[in-house]
């Protein structure tokens, strides 16, 4: 059963306009996003894209140069941190190594002045929450990883913020822990009714946890949306790559029909759903994810290559399909016994596309060289599930 307290919109959190400039970079550029009462809202992007800048904003820690950041419509951008009512979660943990468990996770509590009492009750009831209650007397040195990050979320808790500010949480953790711990915070902000703001920089970790997702590059949300969406529906070459492995196939927009172009490409010309915005002679991608494309008899499918390299990742094959346009695909394939009804390197293939998973976005400059070396280091680095 769920013990949170009730939210409304006046818990909303409104970000509006803002930028931020290092000399000649931009690091924040008129940045603006609505995160709701309870919702969990993943801000990711690759190393310097400007995520943690946005939440270091939002918490105090960052003086930002123009915009507003609204709590119930109320600007707390020029408010000191200790005076938002933002619970923060770093990535370092930012534990004090002098203190006890207990003595960190009551250190805010005391700096709001808030009684012994009070603060031993709210202390055990959040060391409780994240399952350390038995080791609050002990140092944050005799815990693992795992449980320095449960105290600092627990320390973040404690004085129940409506707003939960969490800067790459787990990265440091290991594969097997990072899981388990997605699932104890998704837990616990169903739990707690708690807005969540999340910044990570892993896109299977921001499609687990996330009610919706904005997705950064150079100081801007490109695109925001469910995972679903942005998955399935990307808008620019960034997002298709950025967000999960894509194969692009060069093509030229005719005109548009409803939702869809048509496309002239290796598949043929045909009409291709999109959503972005694309004029009649534009050089387009069209993207298609690897998982979307299946491998059949070269004579019976429009597209047709021969596979160059394979590699078996636990739960899926991959394989590096070229075409006689050079264009290098990747493709996903279930894994049956090992390389069981995996084409052999040499092999000739068919390739085809499941309907409706292509999606055509504007033709990045950087993409229109050979793919071979970007599908190459995709299976050089692809593991299982990922």
């Amino acid at each position: 059963m769920s013990d949170a307290e009730p939210m409304s919109d006046r818990d909303d959190l409104e970000v509006v306009e803002l930028s931020k400039r290092y000399g000649s970079v931009a690091a924040l550029d008129k940045v603006g996003f609505k995160v709701a009462a309870g919702e969990f809202l993943t801000l990711l992007g690759p190393s310097g894209s400007g995520k943690t800048t946005t939440l270091m904003a939002i918490a105090g820690f960052v003086r930002v140069d123009s915009g507003s950041i609204r709590i119930g419509g109320t600007d707390i951008a020029r408010e000191p941190p200790e005076r938002r009512g933002f619970g923060v979660v770093f990535q370092g943990y930012a534990l004090f190594p002098h203190m006890s468990v207990a003595e960190n996770v009551a250190f805010p509590l005391e700096a709001r002045g808030v009684g012994r009492a009070e603060r031993e009750e709210r202390v055990k009831a959040a060391l409780d929450r994240v399952q350390l209650l038995p080791y609050a007397e002990r140092k944050p040195r005799a815990l693992s990883g795992g449980q320095q990050q449960r105290v600092a979320l627990a320390r973040a808790l404690v004085y129940k913020p409506k707003v939960l500010l969490l800067d790459e949480p787990l990265s440091a953790l290991d594969r097997k822990l990072r899981s388990e711990l997605q699932w104890e915070l998704r837990s616990l902000h169903r739990d707690l009714g708690v807005s969540f703001l999340y910044v990570t920089h892993d896109q299977e970790e921001a499609l687990t946890m996330s009610d919706s997702i904005a997705i950064f590059e150079r100081g801007r949300i490109v695109q925001r949306g469910t995972p679903e969406a942005l998955f399935e529906s990307p808008v620019s070459h960034f997002v298709a790559d950025f967000f999960g492995r894509s194969n692009f196939f060069p093509g030229t927009a005719g005109i548009a029909q409803g939702e869809a172009i048509t496309v002239a490409w290796e598949g043929g010309e045909e009409p291709v759903r999109t959503t972005a915005a694309i004029g009649v002679g534009q050089a387009v991608h069209v993207a298609v994810r690897p998982h979307r494309i299946r491998l059949s008899d070269p004579g019976s499918a429009r597209l047709s290559g021969t596979v160059i390299e394979r590699s078996y990742v636990g739960n899926v094959l991959h394989c590096l399909v070229r075409t006689p346009q050079r264009t290098v695909v990747l493709v996903e394939l279930p894994a049956i016994n090992g390389y069981g009804g995996a084409p052999d390197v040499g092999a000739c293939v068919g390739l085809s596309v499941d309907r409706g998973a292509a999606v055509a976005v504007p033709r990045a400059e950087r993409s229109a060289k050979d793919g071979t070396a970007q599908a190459s280091a995709a299976l050089a680095h692809a593991g299982p599930g990922s």
